[in-house]
């Protein structure tokens, strides 16, 4: 066997492609991080914190220039915490549990598929 192809078969071949390529891909803005971590925080009752992350929202909307503005991060956020409080009072009736509140649980899961309707379709 020549030597060479000893080495060739030691030697990979780099890996090729858009999952091997060492140059970033930044696909998201900056604002939808801070969405995601704020969405992120409020689901998981960290509520101060998600309170701090709509701050930083809401200051860099009002720091983006006219013509760049989505506007849709601060919306985004309003409708996600309607959903989670909605969600919240969801589960606190089903813990209730009770012939008379039957109604309320009801009441509590149609509010819940609303503000999750509201919000997944923004």
């Amino acid at each position: 066997m020549p030597e060479n192809a000893v080495a060739a078969r030691r030697t990979p071949e780099p890996a090729q492609g858009p999952a091997h390529d060492p140059t970033p891909r930044y696909t998201r803005r900056l604002s939808d991080r801070v969405l995601q971590a704020f969405t992120h925080a409020y689901a998981m009752g960290a509520k101060d914190v998600a309170h701090d992350l709509r701050a930083i929202l809401a200051r860099m909307e009002a720091e983006t220039p006219a013509g760049r503005r989505n506007g849709n991060s601060l919306d985004q956020a309003a409708l996600w915490t309607a959903f989670v409080d909605a969600r919240d009072a969801y589960q606190a009736a089903s813990r209730a549990a009770t012939a008379s509140a039957a109604g309320e649980t009801e009441a509590a899961f149609d509010a819940m598929q609303d503000a999750y309707r509201r919000w997944s379709a923004a």
